[in-house]
């Protein structure tokens, strides 16, 4: 995997390559090296790869226990293991079913964190969460685009992790704006910034300790991992300041869209809880 990235680091890709090696079990005990890149550069890799590292692409048999007594053309041992290559084209219409499917997975999970968040806490906080979230996930495609990376299923993994991460960061915010609007007086709007500024350097200092460890993953994690960890990195940022700007706001404006008063919605909905404990 080194001297792949090795010999592909000078070249100019349309689109940067993702490369993997897996080693198969024995008996075999072989190795493959797969290099997942746009259909324009494949010719130009395959063509570095065979100058960097001839062995690739060569079919031979084993030579038995002695490599040392064959020599190939330029006066070199040959080597004493077989050598194949081959292409997969990913084609368009497979890529239309791979989008179509990876937003019916996007949106499944978006819906059951609405429904989580229904039922957890008030239709006005599943509306922020979901706003939220919505925004996250809009914001990490985009950058994750304009940043020339090729959407996969590395990333829609990370997108559902992202959406993950961000929703349980909104639900500490939350609780906390639940319990301050119960117990506290004055303002809906004054309670939300106690309760936003009781978390904050909770929130800040969970994301920063994420980020950092995703930040070594992106470094030193190899070439497979650093889509996957990119699209983390964004998605802490991002989730950071929604839970707290966007989330929250969006809340307390859905309330007044509907004519409601949000502490007296949260106060019916734990009477209610009291009332008939399994709702709470």
């Amino acid at each position: 995997e080194s001297e792949a990235s090795t010999a592909l680091k000078n070249l100019s890709l349309k689109k940067d390559p993702i490369i993997q090696n897996e080693t198969l079990p024995a008996p075999d005990s072989s190795e493959i090296l797969s290099i997942r890149c746009a259909e324009e550069d494949a010719d130009l890799i395959a063509k570095a790869l065979r100058e960097k590292i001839p062995a690739l692409g060569l079919k031979k048999d084993p030579i038995g226990p002695n490599p040392a007594s064959d020599t190939g053309e330029d006066g070199a041992p040959d080597s004493p293991w077989k050598y194949d290559s081959s292409r997969d084209t990913v084609e368009a219409s497979l890529g239309a079913d791979f989008l179509v499917n990876s937003l019916i997975a996007l949106g499944i999970g978006l819906v059951g964190i609405l429904l989580y968040i229904t039922i957890r806490f008030e239709f006005s906080f599943a509306v922020g969460a979901f706003a939220a979230l919505f925004h996250d996930v809009l914001i990490c495609i985009g950058i994750v685009v304009l940043a020339g990376q090729e959407l996969s299923l590395i990333h829609v993994g990370a997108f559902l992790t992202i959406a993950g991460y961000s929703i349980n960061d909104t639900i500490v915010v939350f609780d906390r704006i639940r319990e301050t609007l119960r117990t506290k007086r004055g303002e809906v709007e004054g309670v939300m910034n106690l309760a936003i500024n009781a978390t904050l350097s909770r929130t800040i200092l969970t994301s920063l300790t994420t980020f950092m460890a995703v930040l070594v993953l992106f470094i030193f994690g190899g070439t497979a991992l650093k889509a996957f960890s990119f699209a983390i990195m964004i998605g802490v940022i991002v989730g950071t300041y929604s839970s707290i700007f966007v989330a929250s706001p969006i809340v307390l404006i859905w309330s007044r869209m509907r004519g409601t008063n949000l502490r007296r919605e949260l106060l019916d909905a734990n009477l209610e809880a009291q009332v008939n404990p399994g709702r709470g």
